[in-house]
């Protein structure tokens, strides 16, 4: 674990981000962040963060498809991973979890 803690916030909107990161930061931590699901892969790889909010919806990779290959990849540390949607439908709820 970091010191302060890293967190990786990986979201399509710069709105989004911009929130996360303001509020995360003022509370010290160590924010990376990533656009879609293959700049995620990416920063996990590169920044090794203590924690991942990873939106669902997001162009080239969604992120319940960044978790799977995150937790079929046997390099990478069990990281958690928080997912974050506006979405209500429970169909993606389910299989998030």
């Amino acid at each position: 674990m970091h010191n302060p803690a890293r967190i990786l916030v990986v979201d399509d909107n710069p709105a989004n981000v911009d929130i996360l990161r303001m509020r995360l930061e003022a509370q010290g931590y160590d924010i990376k962040t990533a656009s879609d699901g293959e700049e995620a892969l990416s920063a996990v790889n590169e920044h090794q963060p203590d924690l991942i909010l990873l939106d669902i919806m997001m162009p080239k990779l969604d992120g319940i498809e960044v978790c799977r290959r995150l937790r079929a990849d046997p390099t990478v540390p069990l990281i958690p991973i928080l997912l974050v949607t506006a979405t209500s439908d429970s169909k993606d709820v389910v299989e998030a979890l």
